[in-house]
């Protein structure tokens, strides 16, 4: 499993030029990372995720 770490690690940009990424792939590897603190917890309720 990621950690935040790893998704810094993903989005951290090691180049001086800018280079094309795709979007979707780093959202689903986003959700990835963030899905546990998505669900409900204690009196929070859980957040759900809609991709269309």
């Amino acid at each position: 499993m990621l950690t935040d770490k790893s998704l810094y690690t993903f989005f951290r940009v090691d180049s001086e030029y800018k280079m094309l990424a795709e979007i979707r792939e780093g959202i689903d590897r986003t959700l990835m990372v963030w899905q546990h603190r998505l669900k409900a917890y204690n009196n929070q309720p859980s957040i759900h995720i809609i991709k269309n």
